[in-house]
């Protein structure tokens, strides 16, 4: 979905020595490997707006079965269990994210340092600390969309324990919180939405023009 390179490598080139012109044509891999773990959390932030809707639809069959309402219960767990492996996909990203943005800013960093010239330097650091600053924003979204999805399926949880022994009260308690519930996970959707459109954008404000 996003191809090219996170960081420009000719620009950072600009602003180097030639003596590191090599180093960060070296950086290439590093760069590479943030631009994909940064897509591959916005695919995993994607997916869970997938999870809320499947949830929602599994609860709604539960509420409004009539004779085969633990065929409903069981399928609503298994929507909550692959909800929960999903918070547990978009961690690892978010976590990968984390970690290659450590290691790629500390050796920018460290190039940055090396040069000599005082307007250069200073002009190699701004870059630096506003590609930071954006790619701190995609790692906060990501987190925040984990979030979002571990309340919502903890919620969801919460259903699956009050509709445990499937009587009429227990269902007539669901279907009287169906409204609310759905209320709930349109938000979580929206937010979803806005958190995937926020990313898109910071990650193509990252590439070269």
């Amino acid at each position: 979905m996003f191809a090219r390179r996170l960081i420009s490598v000719v620009a950072v080139a600009a602003l180097l020595p030639a003596t590191l012109c090599a180093q960060a044509e070296g950086d290439r891999q590093i760069t590479d490997r943030m631009i994909r773990r940064a897509e591959t959390t916005v695919d995993q932030i994607a997916l869970t707006r997938w999870h809320v809707r499947e949830s929602v639809e599994a609860l709604d069959a539960l509420v409004n079965s009539t004779d085969n309402a633990r065929s409903a219960y069981r399928a609503l767990g298994t929507r909550v269990r692959s909800s929960e492996w999903q918070v547990g996909r978009t961690r690892v990203a978010v976590d990968r994210m984390q970690a290659s943005a450590n290691a790629f800013f500390s050796d920018w960093a460290e190039s940055v340092e090396q040069i000599t010239d005082d307007d250069l330097r200073a002009q190699a650091f701004g870059r630096m600390s506003g590609t930071r600053d954006r790619y701190d924003e995609i790692l906060a979204l990501g987190r925040q969309a984990r979030d979002e999805l571990t309340d919502f399926v903890q919620l969801l949880r919460d259903k699956l324990m009050i509709g445990s022994d499937l009587n009429p009260e227990a269902l007539a308690a669901l279907r009287a919180d169906s409204e609310q519930f759905s209320e709930r996970a349109q938000t979580v959707r929206r937010t979803i939405d806005r958190t995937i459109g926020t990313a898109t954008r910071y990650i193509d404000a990252l590439r070269p023009e």
